[in-house]
C-alpha cells in the first residue's frame, strides 16, 4: 500500500530549499567581505610585526 503524502511536503522542500540558498550566500558574503577587508591593505603582513622587528 502506498504511502499518501501530505499535500504541504511540495512547500516545506521548496522552504528548505530557498534557506539553503539564503544561509549559502550569507557566508559568501561575510567570507568576501572579510577576504576584501583583509587585502585591501595592499600588504599581507600586519604593519605591528613589521615595526616591532
Amino acid at each position: 500500500m502506498k504511502r499518501k503524502h501530505s499535500k504541504y511536503r511540495k512547500i516545506w522542500l521548496l522552504w528548505v530549499a530557498l534557506e539553503g540558498l539564503v544561509a549559502t550566500f550569507a557566508i559568501m558574503n561575510s567570507f568576501l567581505l572579510l577576504r576584501y577587508l583583509y587585502f585591501s591593505h595592499g600588504t599581507a603582513i600586519p604593519e605591528a610585526s613589521v615595526s616591532a622587528a
